[in-house]
């Protein structure tokens, strides 16, 4: 009789034990991750026109990037590419939000007559800042990531929205950057836009990509000595809760052993 006691006692201990590191593993607190913001200027930007007499030619240099109509042979359509370098952010981060900010200068630098949609396109070849034209400028998404119709800021940032396309480089697609080009080109009304470049010398209006992302969250060690769990009040109580009956059960059984 003593025996199958002792047996019973030692089973009950082994499942006790074991649900407590259950708990143990399960009330670890998960710490809220938080969300970081940044700012990423452009690593590449530059446009590409069609002209008779340019679509051979590089901008590279520029300090603004043009997109627009004009009707000329120094002229036609123009295409703004741009790129940024995201490998500050973590690898496994989540993208909470993702634009693009364009710097419109004086009032020249925008002439939208009639009633112009520029849209933003994920770029989907390689290119270079100091070698694309016109005529080897890479592909791009038919479909826009966003748009702006009619823009009449001047002086301050266009602003478009690119978080999915962002989230989507996370997930493995390859990033080759953005081009900005007129949703209708050859517009008889000849509208345009000149976005400033990261060759621009005031800082405060170079392109820049503004990325909210949070970070993949990992168990953090509290408070105490290396490697000790921190948990949460009501993981606490459970656990406290688990222990108490399993010392309460020990007390009996040596009472019941004394009689």
């Amino acid at each position: 009789m003593q025996q199958t006691i002792v047996k019973f006692e030692l089973k009950s201990y082994a499942i006790a034990v074991i649900i407590a590191f259950a708990l143990i593993s399960a009330v670890m607190v998960m710490p809220a991750a938080a969300t970081t913001e940044v700012d990423i200027v452009t690593d590449a930007d530059t446009f590409v026109t069609d002209g008779a007499n340019v679509a051979d030619k590089n901008y590279g240099y520029h300090v603004e990037m043009k997109v627009e109509y004009y009707d000329d042979p120094d002229g036609g359509n123009k295409r703004a590419l741009i790129h940024f370098d995201l490998s500050s952010i973590p690898a496994d981060a989540t993208i909470d939000a993702a634009t693009v900010h364009l710097y419109v200068g004086e009032a020249n630098c925008r002439y939208d007559f009639g009633n112009p949609t520029y849209n933003i396109h994920r770029i989907e070849e390689s290119w270079g800042e100091m070698t694309v034209t016109w005529n080897n400028q890479p592909g791009y998404n038919s479909t826009p990531t966003d748009g702006i119709t009619k823009p009449t800021c001047v002086d301050c940032f266009d602003v478009y929205d690119v978080t999915s396309d962002v989230q989507d480089f996370f997930d493995g697609t390859s990033n080759y950057g953005w081009l900005i080009k007129l949703e209708t080109e050859s517009d008889p009304e000849m509208p345009g836009t000149y976005y400033k470049t990261h060759e621009c010398e005031n800082s405060s209006r170079k392109p820049y990509l503004e990325v909210t992302y949070t970070p993949a969250a990992t168990p953090t060690p509290g408070p105490g000595p290396v490697g000790v769990p921190e948990f949460s009040p009501v993981g606490l109580v459970a656990l406290i809760g688990v222990l108490s009956v399993l010392l309460a059960g020990t007390t009996i059984s040596r009472g019941k052993r004394r009689q």
